[in-house]
């Protein structure tokens, strides 16, 4: 059971990790509005 808890909370760290990253690389482009 430990250990099916911790590969879900691993990949949800790594699911969140890219989710940030994603984000941040689309703060760096230029607006699409502007």
């Amino acid at each position: 059971m430990t250990e099916f808890s911790l590969d879900l909370l691993l990949k949800s760290i790594k699911l969140a990790r890219s989710t940030y990253y994603y984000h941040l690389k689309q703060l760096d482009k230029p607006d699409k509005d502007q």
